[in-house]
C-alpha cells in the first residue's frame, strides 16, 4: 500500500516536474579539480572541490556565497558527499607518512575538520545522510591482491562492514546512503570480475537487479529506488522493484550514466556522444524520457552555458554539476523557475 501511494505521489510530481521546463543558473565556482562530483542538499547548499591557485580545496556554496573549508593534508581535498545537516565528506592526501595516500576526510557543518578515516592504504567517503552515517570504501593493504571493502561509518568513527556479493577476493564499493540507512553500491562476484549493483537495507546485501545482469548503483532515494549504469557506463539504469530499467539517451548511440535520483523520481546524469568528444548533462523527469539540460535553461542566466554533467538533484529539483560558461569550466546550480 505504501509503495502504491508513494508511486502515485511520484507520478504526480513527475507531471509537475515536467512542467518545470526552465532553470535559472547560478555560477558556483571554478570547475578545474581532477575529480568533480559536486553535491546539492535539500536546503540548496552545494559542496564541491575547486583549485584556489595552490591547493585543491573543498568548499560550501550557500545563499551567502562561497566558503572554503578548513584545509586537510597537503592540499588535495576532494568532495563527494554532503548531508542535509551540512556535513561534507570526500578524501584528502597528505594525512599520513605516505604523501600520496588518499584517506577519507570529513568536515563538520561549521566547516571544521573531523578525524580522517584511517582505513587501509586508501579510503574514500562517498555519501553522508542526515544522521551522520557515511558510506565509504577502502583498500585494506598495499599489494596487488588487496580488494576494496564497503563500509558505513558513524560521525564518531565506528565502522560497520557491509560484506560482498562474492568471496573474500572480490571487491565492494558503497556509493550512497538514504535517510533510512539503506546503502547502495556495486560488488564483484569473482576476483576482478564484473560488478553488480547492490542494496543493503540492514538485513544483508542483495542484488538490485533480480535478473543478475552486471551494473553499478550510484545513488538511492528514500523509497529505495536507485540509479546507475550497466557497469561499463554504456546505459543509464533505474533499479526499481528488482528490475533494471534502461532510461534511454537523448542521442541514439550515445553512452550515459545516471548519477542522482530524488524522492520524486527525477533523475540526472551525464551523456557522451559516440565519438566521446561531447558530454552533456541530462535529466529524466520522473524517470521518463531524457532531456538535455542546456536546452532547458533560462535564456538570461543561461546565456553562454553548455552543461556537461549533472551530478546531484535535491527534492526541490535543484541540480548541480559542471559545464562550460563562455568556454570556461565552472560548477553550476540550477533552480527550477515557476
Amino acid at each position: 500500500m505504501f509503495r502504491t501511494c508513494a508511486g502515485l505521489l511520484a507520478g504526480l510530481w513527475a507531471a509537475a516536474a515536467g512542467a518545470h521546463t526552465t532553470y535559472q543558473v547560478t555560477d558556483v565556482a571554478p570547475a578545474n579539480a581532477i575529480e568533480l562530483a559536486p553535491r546539492v542538499n535539500n536546503l540548496g547548499t552545494v559542496a564541491g572541490s575547486m583549485f584556489d591557485g595552490s591547493h585543491f580545496r573543498a568548499f560550501i556554496h550557500d545563499d551567502t556565497g562561497l566558503h572554503l573549508l578548513s584545509l586537510q593534508g597537503n592540499g588535495w581535498n576532494l568532495v563527494r558527499a554532503l548531508s542535509d545537516k551540512g556535513e561534507v565528506g570526500g578524501y584528502c592526501q597528505g594525512l599520513s607518512d605516505y604523501e600520496y595516500r588518499d584517506l577519507g576526510c570529513r568536515w563538520r557543518p561549521d566547516g571544521q575538520r573531523r578525524k580522517p578515516l584511517r582505513l587501509g592504504m586508501f579510503s574514500y567517503i562517498t555519501d553522508i545522510n542526515g544522521q551522520g552515517l557515511a558510506t565509504a570504501y577502502y583498500w585494506p593493504r598495499t599489494h596487488e591482491a588487496s580488494h576494496t571493502r564497503a563500509v558505513v561509518v558513524t560521525r564518531h568513527g565506528e565502522v560497520t562492514e557491509l560484506g560482498k556479493l562474492g568471496g573474500p577476493d572480490t571487491d565492494a564499493v558503497a556509493t550512497a546512503i538514504n535517510e533510512n540507512g539503506w546503502v547502495v553500491g556495486y560488488s564483484s562476484k569473482i576476483p576482478y570480475g564484473e560488478n553488480y549493483a547492490f542494496i543493503h537495507d540492514g538485513s544483508g546485501m542483495r542484488e538490485l537487479d533480480a535478473s543478475g545482469h552486471p551494473g553499478r548503483a550510484y545513488d538511492v532515494n528514500d523509497l529505495g529506488d536507485a540509479v546507475g549504469d550497466n557497469d561499463d557506463g554504456g546505459r543509464p539504469l533505474l533499479f526499481r522493484d528488482g528490475a533494471a530499467i534502461d532510461l534511454g539517451t537523448v542521442t541514439e548511440g550515445a553512452t550515459a550514466h545516471a548519477t542522482s535520483i530524488n524522492r520524486h523520481g527525477d533523475i540526472v546524469g551525464c551523456e557522451k556522444q559516440a565519438d566521446r568528444r561531447r558530454e552533456m548533462a541530462v535529466i529524466w523527469p520522473g524517470g521518463k524520457g531524457p532531456r538535455r539540460l542546456t536546452g532547458l535553461l533560462d535564456p538570461v542566466s543561461g546565456a553562454g552555458w553548455e552543461l556537461g554533467c549533472a551530478t546531484s538533484i535535491n527534492k526541490a529539483g535543484q541540480i548541480t554539476g559542471w559545464g562550460r560558461h563562455d568556454g570556461v569550466w565552472r560548477i553550476f546550480l540550477l533552480t527550477p523557475m515557476p
